[in-house]
């Protein structure tokens, strides 16, 4: 009875089991219809798409991150402790270098109208340029900048005791241009030369160069120099012609002309006593010409104290023409001044190249007007293109002058 009663219960039981079989194939027959019945909102859509996209993207970031930590090499530490720690060495930074200006700085300002080689020996007058500050960018586009202020009167050194210049020369007396001139080759009708070296003794190390240089060099010598008469002496055993380098007030309020400046804003007897300072510097030369002033040649009250101070004592002014208008030539051939101009400048540009094309340049002055003054200072590359050109300029046939020869001729003086 007990075995039939199981079986029974068995066969209700699979039979139940093929009933539920057969309503879920049947359910799972019409779930695929149910689904595409389903027809949700496209915001939803949208919702559903985000949701999914930064879950993919999230899982594959962490996945990504997680595999190249895992396998990224990590350097051996025993390698790593077993190097030997090496000594620092002693070492100290040094600090950056700080420039050191030079010894002396001929401050460039504005160059005369040079349109022609020929200098005229009176120029027409010429509007004064604007004033320009060098220390600015300039272009064609920036307006001329208001005309400088008056330069305060400069503190003065205290000297003792005061020196005593040259003084003045008797009637009838040789001037003293003549007395201290060196004698030079006569040059017939061979084109003359003349060399001037201005700013000696402001540096002392370019001083043994200029004296050495193999021609009747005229040296300027600072009035300021630290041994200004013992370079005056050596110049003098050396051949070469002396001249004072007398400071005057430039253009630009920058440049430091030096002790002793002449400048616009003094009183008549102030110019001329800082003029008999400068001239009590050492002995021997044959006259003077400007360190700087392109201001202070302009002004005519000034000049005319220089110029006949000069007059007085016998010696002869060379306009350096640091500008067009300076009135230093002409004054003083209104005073009767022994006087003279420059016609070139050779190392505005201090480059051997430059140098050498400014010679040539007066040369070509020397060749067409009988005569040209050339004014440089004694920069190494200076001294040596001089040395250089020297023995060239001879074979070509010019006459290398003091510029006494040259003032001679002007003035029709013999000897």
């Amino acid at each position: 009875m007990a075995k039939r009663r199981n079986r029974k219960s068995t066969g209700r039981h699979k039979a139940s089991l093929k009933v539920r079989a057969a309503r879920w194939h049947k359910r799972m027959a019409a779930y695929p219809g149910r689904l595409l019945a389903l027809r949700p909102s496209h915001s939803s859509v949208f919702a559903i798409g985000i949701v999914l996209g930064l879950s993919l993207g999230l899982g594959l970031g962490f996945s990504v991150a997680w595999w190249r930590g895992h396998n990224r090499a990590v350097p051996p530490t025993q390698q790593v402790a077993a190097a030997a720690p090496q000594a620092a060495p002693n070492f100290t930074p040094k600090p950056a270098p700080v420039p050191v200006p030079p010894a002396y700085v001929e401050q460039t300002e504005p160059n005369p109208d040079e349109t022609s080689d020929v200098a005229s020996p009176n120029p027409a007058p010429v509007e004064p340029p604007a004033v320009v500050d060098t220390t600015q960018p300039t272009s064609a586009a920036q307006p001329a900048p208001a005309p400088a202020a008056p330069v305060p009167q400069m503190a003065e050194p205290e000297v003792t005791p005061q020196p005593q210049a040259q003084p003045p020369i008797v009637s009838g007396e040789t001037p003293l241009w003549l007395k201290n001139a060196v004698a030079s080759i006569e040059p017939g009708n061979q084109p003359m030369i003349a060399i001037v070296l201005d700013d000696v003794g402001a540096a002392p190390s370019d001083v043994a160069g200029a004296v050495a240089l193999p021609a009747p060099i005229t040296l300027s010598i600072m009035t300021y120099a630290a041994n200004a008469a013992g370079v005056a002496e050596a110049a003098h055993r050396a051949g070469h012609e002396i001249m004072v380098h007398v400071p005057m007030e430039p253009i630009n309020r920058d440049a430091d002309p030096g002790p002793h400046a002449l400048l616009t804003g003094l009183a008549s007897d102030e110019i001329a006593r800082r003029l008999d300072w400068d001239l009590a510097q050492f002995s021997g030369y044959v006259g003077i010409n400007n360190h700087m002033g392109s201001k202070f040649t302009q002004d005519a009250d000034g000049m005319r104290v220089v110029l006949q101070e000069l007059k007085d004592r016998g010696l002869l002014f060379l306009d350096s023409r640091t500008i067009a208008t300076s009135v230093g030539d002409a004054m003083a051939a209104e005073i009767g001044v022994t006087h003279l101009a420059r016609n070139v400048f050779l190392d505005d540009v201090i480059d051997p190249g430059d140098i050498m094309k400014e010679l040539m340049r007066a040369e070509a002055i020397a060749r067409k007007q009988g005569f040209a003054i050339a004014i440089g200072h004694p920069h190494p590359d200076t001294i040596a293109v001089l040395r250089q050109w020297i023995p060239e300029a001879r074979a070509k046939g010019f006459v290398l002058v003091p510029i006494t020869a040259i003032a001679k001729k002007q003035t029709g003086v013999t000897g």
